[in-house]
């Protein structure tokens, strides 16, 4: 069956060790989707293959556990210290005035 996908305009994200793949159109990514909602500017908290696209265009990323994605993340944490960068991140840009950050 992934060989015939393969042969379709779709993109597979494959997720190692669950047995899982996400099949998606060419083009469309959680970025494309902020971006349809006029959000430029954002923090990314996410743990696998398809938050890359996020860390490469965040202000700040954070990859939650350990995943081969974390290399394109600003930082990696244990998920019991997501609570703890939520708030270093609302203080690293909350403070900042710009327009459509969402945090």
């Amino acid at each position: 069956m992934i060989d015939e996908l393969a042969e379709l305009p779709v993109n597979i994200t494959y997720y190692k060790g669950e047995n899982a793949i996400d099949i998606s159109p060419l083009g469309i990514n959680k970025v494309r989707g902020l971006h349809s909602l006029h959000v430029q500017e954002f923090i990314a908290f996410g743990n696998d293959s398809n938050d890359q696209c996020l860390f490469e265009n965040a202000l700040y990323s954070v990859c939650v556990g350990e995943h081969e994605v974390e290399q394109y993340a600003s930082i990696s944490v244990e998920k019991e210290k997501v609570a703890a960068m939520i708030t270093k991140a609302l203080h690293m840009y909350g403070n900042q005035e710009m327009q459509g950050v969402y945090i």
